[in-house]
């Protein structure tokens, strides 16, 4: 609970000293399998990328890591270049809570990471949940996961 409090407060405090729809992406993932351990970065079109990072012991870290404006341009042509708006906005169940359909096979205890993008007024969410195999586009998402994560500089964090 505490990490949803500070992520709430941190992510506030920012959207409050900025303009209300700041471009922006953010990435934050789940795991359930022991140790467990939650993260979530965001990074801003100014490059200013922010971490803060949970695990099993409910000890919650922060970290700023000094990126630049060319680094918010990276990852906007690497969404553009995955064509990042045209992936489903849910990968592994349903808002029923029910399995989704497209996946061909669906893995019990995996990792569950979410990805949003506001960028020049739009937005796009996605909801993927690695249990879920068998998808169209499955491995495109999985590399844009890890290339995501190179160019925001958070594989020293979270690892790949």
């Amino acid at each position: 609970m505490k990490f949803i409090g500070l992520i709430f407060l941190l992510f506030s405090n920012v959207a409050m000293s900025q303009s209300p729809l700041q471009d922006s992406f953010t990435i934050s993932s789940m795991s359930f399998k022991k140790p467990w351990g939650h993260y979530k970065a965001a990074i801003f079109s100014d490059g200013n990328t922010v971490v803060i990072l949970e695990n099993d012991e409910a000890v919650v870290r922060s970290f700023q890591i000094h990126n630049s404006t060319s680094t918010f341009q990276d990852l906007v042509d690497t969404l553009d270049d995955f064509q990042f708006t045209k992936f489903e906005d849910t990968y592994g169940w349903t808002r029923d809570e029910e399995k989704d359909p497209k996946c061909i096979e669906l893995l019990s205890e995996n990792e569950y990471t979410v990805v949003s993008f506001q960028y020049a007024g739009q937005e796009k969410t996605i909801s993927y949940y690695h249990g879920c195999r068998g998808f169209p586009r499955e491995s495109e998402l999985k590399s844009l996961l890890k290339h995501v994560k190179n160019i925001m500089g958070l594989n020293e964090f979270v690892g790949t």
